[in-house]
């Protein structure tokens, strides 16, 4: 891999407003200047940080209702038009169909062609696409993560057919600014026409990245995410965090909650494991995908910290029992084709 050459220094003189606040950018502040490089890469406006504000302990309600968004989400809201890559010329248009379609095909035969790979209620999954695509409402995907290629190559192998070459209708996904957009323009560009959100571990979930998924929920698309946040060094569930339940609680301009679908899966650790940079075939792979999860019940009499709490326990719940049904699964065909 080829050196990366760093994008010019912010000048010491440079500030930008937020609120009420102004940060200024200096030289020798590396996390800044960390955080300004990935941003450039990724060529998408700067935005300052600022620490986050508690949010008041009232009633569960949209943040638009409330009126209570932060000056980070406010500037986040302005830069999420081009993070989702409303803004692409024709010729970047064409570009991501392409993309999208070569990658979701390629992936989907590398998972049926060259491994073994089982999807179980695959039905629930279509159906919750159906009625994403019919009624306009947005949905939430939710997996566990093994494997840096868990989508696309799980997403493909369990999405139905029609959606791989409908660039529109297929899913975002996130991935970290310093494993996807810190690696040069060319790579930053390629994520962003695939339809990858970068979001910069530790920033919180009012950055840009976070906003622009839920903008992307709001209107009505299909967004992808991992609520572990990192991937599983040894095949198990960790605890889901609240950038999940944050996207599950996403409310459209009528009050429409998403859909949730949770799904998970066992093998990809044989596919690509941790530390290998290409895939290998001849592995048993497994996906078992669960029924919607009902959101409505989380927000009910309680503030919009304990919704969110709500939301990432049944988030976590739901994996949990799915991957247990997939492991199980897994060790039979295992063992099968052992023998």
């Amino acid at each position: 891999m080829g050196s990366r050459s760093d994008p010019p220094t912010p000048t010491p003189t440079s500030s930008a407003a937020v609120g009420t606040a102004t940060v200024r950018i200096f030289e020798d502040n590396s996390v800044v200047r960390r955080l300004a490089n990935a941003l450039v890469l990724a060529r998408w406006p700067t935005t300052s940080t600022v620490e986050q504000r508690k949010r008041p302990q009232i009633p569960y309600m949209p943040d638009t209702e409330r009126g209570k968004i932060s000056s980070l989400e406010k500037d986040a809201t302005a830069d999420a038009t081009h993070i989702l890559g409303d803004d692409l010329d024709p010729a970047r248009a064409l570009a991501r169909r392409v993309l999208l379609g070569s990658l979701a095909a390629i992936s989907r035969t590398f998972m049926y062609a060259f491994n073994t790979t089982e999807v179980h209620n695959w039905k629930g999954l279509h159906d919750a696409l159906a009625e994403h695509a019919d009624t306009g409402r947005g949905i939430v995907t939710v997996c566990n993560h093994v494997a840096s290629l868990d989508d696309p190559l799980v997403v493909a192998a369990s999405m139905p057919l029609r959606y791989v070459f409908d660039a529109r209708g297929l899913r975002y996904t996130m991935c970290a600014t310093d494993r996807c957009f810190s690696k040069g323009a060319t790579l930053s560009e390629f994520f962003r026409l695939v339809k990858v959100l970068p979001v910069e571990r530790g920033l919180g979930l009012s950055q840009p990245g976070m906003v622009a998924a839920e903008t992307a929920l709001q209107r009505g698309d299909w967004v992808h995410v991992f609520p572990e946040g990192t991937r599983s060094r040894d095949g198990s569930i960790a605890p889901a965090r609240r950038g999940a339940a944050k996207l599950a609680l996403a409310r459209s301009e009528d009050g429409t909650l998403p859909l949730v679908v949770p799904f998970a899966h066992v093998g990809m650790e044989g596919v690509i494991g941790i530390g290998n940079v290409l895939p290998r075939g001849g592995n048993v792979v497994v996906v078992v995908v669960g029924d919607p999860i009902d959101m409505s019940c989380c927000t009910k009499n309680c503030t919009n910290e304990e919704a969110q709490q709500r939301a990432t326990q049944r988030i976590s719940d739901a994996l949990l029992q799915l991957h247990n049904v997939a492991r199980k699964r897994h060790d039979e065909l295992s063992g099968r084709n052992a023998v």
